[in-house]
């Protein structure tokens, strides 16, 4: 409630200052968007993400990196949703622009990947998200090392696909690699080993995580 006004204000001043049309606008749309996304209230945050992307395509271009994380933060919106038919064509979108701009093994790349296979994943299409979530894990470890964050994070959603199509031993090695509390816990419960689930929850982590 406190950040909500502070938000409000700051794109007031950015549209005075600068215009309606310029990027640094948009940049507070953003994250004025992100707030009330957070905040459960979709119906707020969807204008002010759809205003940001057309400020994005007409200021810096339809394929500027800027405009692919614009593309990026719409289609995680949709997927919150449940309008993943919207938020599919965005997220393919804004992957063609960073492969495009930015080049296939940028970590950028990779975050819309990852981004991409989770979509496909909560759609039930596994077999999309797999190639999808293997390349991300290859881009990252080899751009950032297999300790960084974000390969941490891909890996533990690679368990996640094979926990959900019940390949538990391969869930397992995924998990225990990117040392997944969460999923590990999510793992026993699947095997009927509440016990072992027990013992782990105290230092759960997430098992899925979206890349910026």
């Amino acid at each position: 409630d406190q950040a909500l006004p502070l938000y409000q204000r700051a794109l007031d001043i950015r549209e005075k200052t600068v215009g309606p049309q310029h990027p640094a606008t948009a940049i507070s749309l953003t994250n004025l968007a992100v707030l009330y996304e957070a905040m459960g209230s979709y119906d707020q945050a969807l204008p002010l993400q759809q205003r940001a992307l057309k400020i994005y395509d007409q200021a810096v271009g339809a394929e500027h990196p800027d405009t692919a994380s614009s593309l990026n933060n719409l289609a995680g919106l949709y997927k919150a949703m449940g309008a993943y038919d919207q938020a599919l064509p965005r997220y393919r979108r804004a992957l063609k622009i960073r492969e495009k701009v930015l080049g296939p093994t940028h970590p950028d790349t990779a975050n819309s990947l990852n981004n991409l296979a989770l979509l496909y994943q909560v759609m039930g299409a596994s077999e999309q998200a797999l190639p999808l979530y293997l390349r991300t894990i290859k881009i990252i470890e080899t751009s950032l090392g297999p300790e960084h964050p974000h390969a941490i994070v891909a890996v533990s959603n690679l368990g996640t696909l094979y926990l959900a199509r019940k390949d538990y031993k391969t869930a397992e090695a995924y998990f225990r690699q990117s040392r997944s509390t969460g999923g590990l816990v999510e793992l026993d419960l699947a095997r009927g080993q509440p016990g072992n689930a027990l013992k782990l929850l105290q230092a759960k982590t997430p098992t899925w995580r979206e890349l910026p």
